[in-house]
């Protein structure tokens, strides 16, 4: 059994048809090359990959600035009033006056260093205190209602 020949005329038809698609197929993908690579702003591809690189570089510096004033707030936070716990009371039960106008109150940071002030009211007289605070103690001695105000101080901070 012999194997039929192709015939030149007919192997000459194929190639010619298949370089008219391959043609037709190429100026299609310029066309639409073309579309991609036009923009407002970038005149090519590699223009466009620029600008993106030269964004991506611009936001890690604000990026970075930006860490940097989140720490230094952060550290003005830590100093700042984070606990307050007041207590008012009558510092002279027994002779009726003054009322409930004596008070304490904690003022703490965020790692319990402060002051407690305190004040003493009665019709003739007023005193006042003011006792330091370290780490949520006082080298002072502290009446009970000042503890009292230091306990709520110290609850407050988170």
């Amino acid at each position: 059994m012999e194997t039929p020949m192709i015939s030149m005329d007919v192997l000459l038809y194929a190639l010619v048809g298949l370089v008219l698609v391959l043609t037709i197929w190429i100026i299609r993908l310029e066309i639409k090359l073309k579309n991609f690579l036009k923009g407002k702003d970038a005149k090519s591809l590699e223009d466009s990959f620029v600008l993106v690189k030269d964004n991506v570089e611009r936001q890690i510096v604000i990026n970075q600035e930006i860490a940097k004033e989140i720490d230094k707030l952060d550290a003005r936070i830590q100093k700042s009033i984070r606990g307050l716990g007041t207590v008012r009371f009558n510092a002279f039960k027994g002779t009726g006056s003054g009322g409930n106008q004596s008070f304490a109150i904690a003022l703490l940071d965020e790692e319990k260093n402060g002051v407690i002030i305190s004040s003493l009211y009665g019709r003739d007289r007023f005193s006042a205190f003011a006792k330091p605070v370290q780490s949520g103690t006082s080298e002072f001695e502290l009446s009970e209602e000042e503890k009292k105000a230091l306990e709520k101080a110290e609850s407050h901070i988170l």
